[in-house]
């Protein structure tokens, strides 16, 4: 019944993959009673689902009920407890409790350090997700070293060029632009960027979004004459993966019509933040914080 239930998850249907785990948890109750390791692995199935549909207040339930029974048998020093740490802080972080999250984090990363799991998976996930909240809360430093820690078991465990890799420079390189370090900025997109290709090849979408985000740290820099460019190499690619009228398509037309209104060029800017409006209304109607923005930026071109 599992299986069934996982079939279902990843055909990306949900509520039938819920009542399925359901009914195998109710029977697993039933023959093994209620405090049995597997009932604890249908709470985390569980709560993995609803954390997905994004009900983070059942998620917790859930996790929590895992929690329970992973302590009382196997103790605090323990991978499964560690991962129940996990799984708990994954929705304080969902729901923006930071200081909740950062603290089960930490209980999490404790006990894989003890259990001399240093160079492991899930340690780099803990890394990495304490670098985006510090990131987040605008606590940029802290955030790099969480990023710094996360790349070096990444680069251990999958070695320099893996798309896991790719991420955290990606993710170092948004804090570096958010102080205002653009130059660091994009050396670490620039090497995201080449990880991405030689995996992914040059049309895949998160190089567009490489591509997008080169772009923007140029215009920060001052240099829009070049930011156009990676601009454009994102749009080119996301409308060969999704057609003209994909919203991120709008997004890459609004990035462009920024840079043309830096270049001093407002017509043309104009009729790229008319094509981004077109397809976000498309997308939204009138009503949209997408269209508000555009709208805004066409007003600002009139003056």
């Amino acid at each position: 019944m599992n299986k069934i239930g996982s079939t279902y998850k990843n055909l990306g249907r949900y509520a039938e993959a819920l009542k399925i785990q359901y009914k195998s948890l109710n029977i697993k109750i039933q023959i093994l009673g209620d405090y049995h390791p597997e009932i604890a692995l249908s709470y985390h199935s569980i709560g993995a689902l609803y954390f997905v549909l994004k009900k983070y207040s059942e998620a917790l339930k859930k996790f929590n009920e895992a929690f329970d029974i992973n302590f009382l048998h196997y103790g605090y020093e323990h991978p499964t407890v560690a991962l129940s740490y996990l799984d708990i802080a994954s929705v304080n972080q969902a729901q923006h409790q930071y200081p909740v999250a950062i603290t089960n984090y930490q209980k999490a990363l404790k006990i894989l350090i003890k259990l001399k799991r240093e160079k492991h998976a899930d340690t780099a996930l803990i890394y990495n997700n304490m670098g985006a909240i510090y990131e987040k809360l605008g606590q940029y430093k802290e955030a790099l070293e969480q990023y710094n820690q996360a790349l070096e078991i990444k680069i251990e465990l999958y070695g320099s060029n893996h798309p896991s890799t790719a991420a955290t420079y990606n993710n170092m390189g948004l804090v570096y632009e958010k102080q205002g370090k653009f130059q660091e900025a994009l050396d670490k997109f620039n090497q995201s960027l080449d990880i991405k290709i030689k995996n992914c090849g040059e049309l895949h979408p998160s190089v567009a979004s490489t591509y997008s985000n080169i772009g923007l740290a140029y215009c920060k820099q001052g240099k829009p004459d070049i930011g156009i460019g990676m601009h454009e190499k994102a749009l080119n690619i996301k409308i060969k993966n999704f057609g003209e009228d994909d919203e991120t398509v709008a997004d890459c037309y609004f990035n462009i019509g920024n840079t043309q209104r830096l270049q001093g060029k407002k017509s043309e800017a104009k009729r790229s933040y008319l094509k981004a409006l077109e397809i976000y209304q498309k997308h939204h109607g009138s009503k949209n914080p997408k269209v508000e923005k555009i709208n805004s930026a066409l007003n600002n071109l009139k003056t």
